[in-house]
């Protein structure tokens, strides 16, 4: 069956008839998947804390974005687990 093209939302067959559905919000989506818990979106910080270095000690492979608005550069870097660490809160170190 070839789905209809739709320039945004996302397809879904239905669960109770042999049709799609369209999901153009937040809200039918999370009908659908539920809702991510909140404490997730308060996980915005802008230091490296004890989680955050533990997580790096497992990467093999990250991509590195660093810049300022208008003037983004992106690196993709990669190595054995924890080949990136954290010097301090504010700088990563990467080979």
């Amino acid at each position: 069956m070839t789905l209809p093209a739709y320039d945004t939302g996302v397809m879904l067959k239905s669960d109770k008839r042999d049709v799609f559905v369209k999901l153009t919000t937040i809200e039918q989506v999370q009908q659908r998947v539920g809702k991510l818990p909140a404490p997730r979106d308060l996980k915005v910080i802008d230091y490296i804390d004890e989680h955050a270095k533990r997580w790096l000690s497992y990467a093999r492979f990250a991509f590195v974005v660093f810049g300022k608005a208008g003037q983004i550069e992106l690196a993709a870097a990669g190595g054995a687990e924890g080949f990136i660490s954290a010097s301090d809160p504010k700088h990563l170190q990467v080979p």
